[in-house]
């Protein structure tokens, strides 16, 4: 929802029963000027707003787990994992500001490779496997 600067000064509280559901964005002079969120119930807030992520590690935190373990334990799970030096890491879901900016670079790299066809760009989280 856009609103400008004088509507929101004029009826505040209207903007901020509405701001629990979307997002408010607050024009000035016709241009972008600020964005109005509600504040999240837990408290547990990063300075952009969202969400902190939730990282996790295997419980035993002494024990490595191979890539095959690891295959095994995210195959049939709903959740994201990551293994990093045979650690298994729960990966939290990236918020809006992480999938705006990926939007924009998304542009930026199909505009550049589409005139240098060496590489194409992908959204999507693909599986790789890193070897030293």
């Amino acid at each position: 929802m856009h609103v400008t600067s004088t509507e929101i000064k004029n009826n505040l509280g209207k903007y901020l029963k509405i701001c629990k559901n979307e997002q408010v964005l607050i024009t000035k002079n016709g241009k972008k000027y600020a964005l109005l969120l509600s504040y999240p119930d837990n408290e547990s807030t990063s300075s952009i707003g969202e969400s902190k992520l939730v990282y996790g590690t295997n419980p035993k935190q002494n024990q490595f787990i191979t890539y095959k373990e690891f295959l095994e334990i995210t195959e049939n799970s709903e959740q994201r994992f990551e293994l990093i030096d045979g650690r298994i890491y729960l990966l939290g879901s990236p918020g809006y500001t992480h999938q705006d900016i990926l939007g924009n670079l998304y542009i930026v790299f199909w505009q550049y490779f589409k005139e240098h066809e060496a590489c194409k760009p992908f959204l999507s989280p693909f599986d790789i496997e890193l070897f030293r």
